[in-house]
């Protein structure tokens, strides 16, 4: 569609905005873990340049799920320390989580002796409206929001 006289064409498209990033589980991997050098400088450069350009990389839950999993099976973190390295990204002005407030959570539920994955679907569920997750994982029926599958 274009303006009389032609002056869309002239006008600043306002909608445009600064391309963000997102990164996978490998890559948060390699900042924390730092076990593959070359990687691990890759990753702190693409960190460093969207903390200087302004704009935060994405990390969506399903990679914060990855990452904890990966962090207690592979590396054998304890709960305590994925609790702390997932509240240190927190506070990275180069990071920004999907649904913040639930990752706290999480964290806190990591905290308690809980598993981050399942703190995250029952947070997700109650979003849309559920009062309780149903499960056969017994680890998970020891906390709030989740019940026994009968």
């Amino acid at each position: 569609m274009s303006a009389p006289n032609g002056r869309w064409g002239r006008c600043r498209d306002v909608t445009r905005r600064a391309m963000t990033k997102g990164l996978d589980t490998n890559v948060l991997l390699r900042l924390v873990v730092a076990d593959e050098p070359e990687q691990t400088r890759a990753a702190e450069l693409a960190v460093r340049r969207a903390a200087d350009a302004g704009t935060p990389l994405q990390l969506n839950l399903v990679v914060l799920c990855e990452f904890a999993w990966v962090l207690r099976r592979s590396y054998g973190y304890s709960r305590a320390e994925i609790a702390d390295c997932i509240e240190t990204l927190a506070n990275s002005p180069a990071l920004i989580f999907q649904e913040p407030a639930l990752v706290a959570r999480a964290t806190q539920w990591l905290r308690q002796g809980g598993d981050f994955a399942d703190a995250i679907v029952s947070g997700l569920n109650r979003s849309l409206g559920a009062d309780t997750t149903l499960t056969f994982d017994k680890s998970a029926l020891r906390f709030d929001g989740f019940a026994p599958v009968t």
